[in-house]
């Protein structure tokens, strides 16, 4: 998961996923999924808005003064916490 385009993508296929999975009866993993995908495109939005080419490559720390107060609250997986 490098750029905006592999996230954006990998959201893609999920909700492909998703939808097969829904259309099996298997809802509780298509809601999952579903979830996942929209967390993928917050992820996305948040390299946009921050200009971060690569969200999940902590190791060019340069670009940042405070860096851990910056992306730190993005590295989660809770939706209410991405929104804030």
């Amino acid at each position: 998961m490098n750029n905006i385009e592999v996230i954006v993508s990998l959201s893609d296929n999920k909700i492909l996923e998703s939808e097969h999975l829904y259309a099996n009866g298997f809802f509780d993993s298509a809601y999952y999924l579903a979830g996942y995908a929209v967390e993928l495109l917050l992820k996305a939005r948040i390299c946009k808005t921050l200009n971060i080419d690569n969200f999940y490559d902590f190791g060019n720390r340069d670009r940042f003064i405070n860096e851990d107060n910056i992306l730190k609250p993005y590295k989660v997986h809770n939706f209410v916490q991405l929104f804030v």
